[in-house]
């Protein structure tokens, strides 16, 4: 039954009961009385219909706000899923090499992380020595993607994929040259194992760069040269000290003004 159903009943019942009341009394002032009582029931009634509807109302906003995805067009990021949170995690450390920030980069690694990014002739890795001689040398890493080759349980095998300048070839109107890779594991957030590989004897950077860099040096500069190659006269692998960093970039500076003013 409808509210305006039920209070037309009743106020049927209490007109009956007036007339009846008026009949037995005939007095205005009976009537008067009834008819009060009558606007308080409904009154009363309303209120308490009113309280009802709002306490309805209430409960079932509590229960939209306590389902996601009711009431809202708006739904949250689905959470990335495990090659994906590895790629970037590899990225960012890749990244962070670029930019020449190994204290960056370290975060990323776990304490025991096997590192093969920079390794001399003995097969010892230096990564940090070599990322400072990276920037000494105006080595320039352009990254092209990070991308997850497989997955075993918790660990990620990641392939990061980049373009690489250096010696200047970018003033010199060389390069990039490709073919370079990161290849890192990544376990519960971490880089757990790091190697890189340059591809500069198959990518033209050695026949291009390295090797007229040297020449020049050791034409130009044949004191320095011997500071700036570990084991000179052989110039494949550079001296990776305090000293030779400072000629490293000063000696790179020196060799494009040369060349780019013919």
């Amino acid at each position: 039954m409808s509210t305006s159903e039920l209070e037309r009943r009743l106020a049927d019942v209490l007109q009956r009961h007036a007339e009846d009341a008026m009949d037995s009394t005939n007095t205005q002032e009976e009537l008067e009385r009834l008819q009060d009582d009558t606007g308080r029931s409904t009154r009363r009634r309303r209120r308490a219909w009113l309280a009802g509807g709002l306490v309805a109302a209430a409960v079932a906003v509590a229960l939209i706000i306590s389902r996601p995805g009711l009431g809202s067009d708006k739904a949250g990021p689905e959470p990335v899923d495990q090659e994906q949170r590895a790629e970037q995690t590899a990225a960012a450390f890749v990244e962070a090499y670029a930019d020449f920030d190994p204290d960056r980069a370290a975060s990323y690694l776990a304490d025991d992380a096997a590192l093969t990014i920079w390794t001399d002739e003995l097969g010892n890795d230096h990564w940090r020595r070599g990322n400072r001689l990276m920037e000494a040398s105006g080595t320039q890493i352009l990254l092209d993607e990070c991308k997850a080759l497989w997955s075993a349980g918790p660990a990620t095998y990641v392939s990061c994929a980049f373009d690489m300048h250096s010696l200047g070839s970018e003033r010199l109107g060389r390069g990039p040259y490709p073919d370079n890779t990161f290849s890192l594991t990544v376990d519960d957030g971490e880089i757990v194992d790091a190697s890189m590989a340059l591809a500069t004897r198959t990518n033209g950077f050695s026949e291009e760069m390295w090797r007229p860099f040297a020449t020049w040096v050791l034409r130009t500069y044949p004191a320095d040269a011997a500071v700036m190659y570990y084991n000179f006269p052989n110039m494949d692998w550079a001296h990776e000290t305090p000293r030779s960093f400072e000629l490293w970039r000063q000696h790179v500076k020196d060799y494009v003004e040369a060349k780019a003013g013919g």
